[in-house]
Formats: structure tokens, sequence, C-alpha cells
């Protein structure tokens, strides 16, 4: 009997071994699955982002394919001003003093630094971003609106992953110190020099380094090295 006894206590021991094994396999499955499961729901949050920023992708797209065949209909003219109002009104929120400022103008970018209170600093003409008299082309404030016009605007500080900014006061300060300073150089100083200059002190445009380096796929690697070194005479200035 007493032998008999000892095998079934063995046994039920055994039994709730086998039972706490399930139950912490169990708990371990259920943590797997809600791990899966938030894994899941953060795929899907990305997913909608993403064809979210596809959707409004596309109509920019359609847009200005509308455009270029001169096929605009008055009301798709009206919807693309609202929505570009929009867009611009929500980076207006957005930004903040010392952010870089991208008007895109569609066959290139002008740039402007943000000063606060609906406010920019950029390098431009009296009546746009260029102009045909050079002494005419100086730092200048602006309202956020008249720079726009009716192009999308983004802030656009892409320059952070290769130099760090100066503090928001100091870009700022930067910016003002330059206001009525007449030079425009569309090579060596633009638009996107001097914002980029205010907010690193670096005279970098992204945009005419990719022109460059493509005429010197065209017209050999000369043309590159003798951009770099106007290039390095006036960050050394």
């Amino acid at each position: 009997m007493f032998t008999r006894k000892r095998k079934t206590t063995t046994k039920a021991q055994g039994t709730k071994k086998h039972n706490g094994e399930t139950l912490t396999d169990a708990k371990g499955t259920k943590t797997h699955n809600e791990e899966t499961l938030s894994q899941a729901k953060g795929t899907k949050t990305h997913n909608e982002e993403t064809l979210s920023q596809a959707k409004g992708t596309k109509t920019h797209n359609e847009e200005t394919l509308s455009q270029a065949k001169g096929t605009v209909t008055p009301e798709e003219a009206l919807a693309r001003t609202a929505r570009i109002k929009q867009h611009n009104e929500e980076t207006l929120a957005q930004a903040t003093p010392g952010d870089m400022l991208k008007f895109d103008r569609g066959i290139y970018c002008h740039w402007a630094l943000c000063i606060g209170e609906g406010r920019v600093i950029h390098l431009a003409g009296r009546d746009g971003d260029m102009n045909d008299n050079a002494n005419d082309v100086k730092v200048r404030e602006d309202s956020f609106w008249k720079v726009a016009g009716g192009d999308e605007v983004d802030v656009s500080n892409d320059k952070d992953d290769r130099w760090d900014p100066y503090p928001p006061d100091e870009i700022v300060e930067r910016a003002k110190s330059r206001l009525d300073r007449v030079g425009y150089n569309l090579v060596l100083f633009n638009c996107e020099h001097f914002t980029s200059w205010c907010r690193y002190g670096k005279s970098q445009s992204d945009q005419v380094d990719q022109v460059a380096a493509a005429g010197a796929r065209v017209f050999g690697g000369g043309v590159l090295q003798i951009y770099d070194i106007f290039k390095g005479l006036v960050n050394s200035s």
C-alpha cells in the first residue's frame, strides 16, 4: 500500500509539473501572439501612412501632368489651389525660427529661412527669386505667403544629417546680419547657399552639386574639380 501511494504521489507531481509547463507555454504563446499583433498593427499604420503619401504624390503628379498637357480645368485649378494652401498652412504651423524652407517652383526650388511670425529672410530680387539686374538681388525679409505665391512649401533641414545646426536664435541672427547685402551667383552663392550658411556656416547648394555632377558625367571630371575649387574658396572666405 505504501509503495502504491508513493507512486501515485509521484505521478500527481509529474502531472502538476506538466500542467505548469503547459501553462508557461500558453503564457509564452499569448505574449508572442500579443507581440505579433502589436507588430501587425504597427505595420498596418506604416502601410497606411505610406499609402497616404503615395496618394498625395499621385495627386501632385496628376496635377503636374495636367498642367503640362494644358488640360487643367477651372475646377482642377481651384482644387489644386485649395490643396496647396492647406499644405502651406500646415507647413507654416510646423516651421520654427531657424528652419530652412523649400519653395517648389517646378523646375527648381527657392530657399528661405524661417524667422517666425510668418516672416522669412531670403536672397532674392524685388519682384521674384531672380532678376536680370544682379544689383537688385539681395538678402530680404518678406512674408511667408508673398514668397510662397501659389507653390508648395516644405520645411527642409535635410543637411542636419551632415552638419550640426547653430542654435535657432543664432541662425536667425546670422540671417538678419546679412539683410540688404547685395550679391548673387547662381553657381557659388544662390538662395540655397545663403540659407545653408545661416543654419550651418556652410555655403552649400545640393541643386548646384547635382547639376555639376551631371556636367561631369557629360564633359568629364574636370568640370567637378573646377567647381569644387571655387566652392572651397567661397566656404573659406
